[in-house]
């Protein structure tokens, strides 16, 4: 077909009208956003809502816009128009990760916890190669006692990615909370065989050696729970739960008494609101005979009044077994 140049011409201008409409519309867009976000700096909710609605309005197919307005609605409550515009956003970019998260939270906060893990799943679906949508996964995974769900996902994670030393590390916890000593040894032993490079990295290197140190306690292979108590104290004088598990470990032993109380004390000082400190400084004044000491010391534990129920029940044994010496008073 012969296109005459006049025709061409026309053409030509049309296409350029239709760019600068259609610039002109994300510019507008944009500038109604940026007025959107001043106003919510200034506590103007309401000012802010609509400003955020006509972005949307200028740009109907920019996908950020939906998930800010999306989110708008979630902050005031409005979850219906949130989860719509939330929705509408996947629909233009069906691999935005930030949109299944936010769908995931609205969930959660609409007391849905089922639906909030379909929409993790949905993103690890999408984009199977982004990470921190797995650790999200794994975490809720846990937090619903969904342990079967959150070992498949964690395994496949450290096949995938070896050397991610968090999942090696959440699944070395996980083997812990099924009562798998054995294989939480392995999985804590991996995150100490790899050289971290991050300070995520070390910090779990690090609290890895305390994990391994509880993994021996339930093994009562005493000597070795000591070796690597002792281990994450050296990494990290603060870390007031390996002094508190080292101290207890003395005190099962009976040995090293004035050394555990030291250590106890330590750990007290770093955080001394904890029962389970407190038990263990009671236990070791038992080993040592000062009966009265104990429970003075262990009172302390029960007036704090922990949220576990068999902490509540341990600790009031505990003061059974110190008042049943005779020397305490019911």
């Amino acid at each position: 077909m012969i296109v005459n140049s006049q025709y061409r011409l026309f053409f030509g201008l049309c296409l350029m009208w239709v760019a600068l409409i259609l610039g002109c519309g994300e510019y507008t867009a944009y500038q109604h956003l940026d007025r959107a976000l001043r106003h919510e700096g200034r506590g103007h909710a309401d000012q802010a809502l609509s400003a955020f609605e006509e972005a949307v309005a200028s740009a109907p197919q920019d996908a950020y816009l939906r998930r800010r307005l999306g989110w708008a609605y979630v902050q005031r409550s409005q979850f219906e128009a949130a989860h719509s515009e939330l929705t509408q956003a996947l629909l233009i970019e069906p691999h935005y990760l930030a949109v299944y998260q936010d769908l995931a939270t609205l969930a959660e906060t609409q007391g849905t916890p089922e639906v909030a893990v379909g929409w993790l799943e949905k993103a690890v679906q999408e984009v199977p190669d982004y990470m921190p949508s797995y650790r999200d996964l794994s975490a809720v995974y846990i937090s619903m006692d969904r342990l079967s769900d959150a070992q498949v996902l964690l395994e496949k994670m450290v096949k995938q990615w070896p050397k991610t030393l968090w999942a090696h590390y959440r699944l070395g916890g996980l083997f812990m909370q099924l009562k798998w000593p054995e294989r939480a040894e392995a999985a804590f032993k991996q995150v100490i065989d790899f050289k971290p490079t991050t300070e995520e990295d070390y910090a779990l290197f690090i609290e890895a050696h305390g994990a391994l140190g509880n993994v021996y306690y339930e093994q009562k292979n005493y000597d070795r729970a000591i070796e690597f108590y002792q281990k994450a104290i050296d990494l990290n004088p603060a870390d007031h739960s390996s002094m508190n598990n080292l101290a207890w470990v003395y005190a099962v032993q009976g040995t090293h008494l004035q050394e555990g109380i030291r250590l106890s004390r330590r750990s007290l000082r770093l955080n001394p609101h904890a029962p389970t400190y407190l038990d263990t400084l009671a236990e070791l004044f038992y080993k040592l005979g000062d009966h009265k000491q104990a429970e003075e010391i262990v009172r302390q534990a029960i007036a704090l009044q922990p949220d576990d129920p068999e902490l509540r029940a341990h600790l009031h044994r505990q003061l059974a077994k110190f008042l049943s010496s005779g020397l305490g008073k019911a």
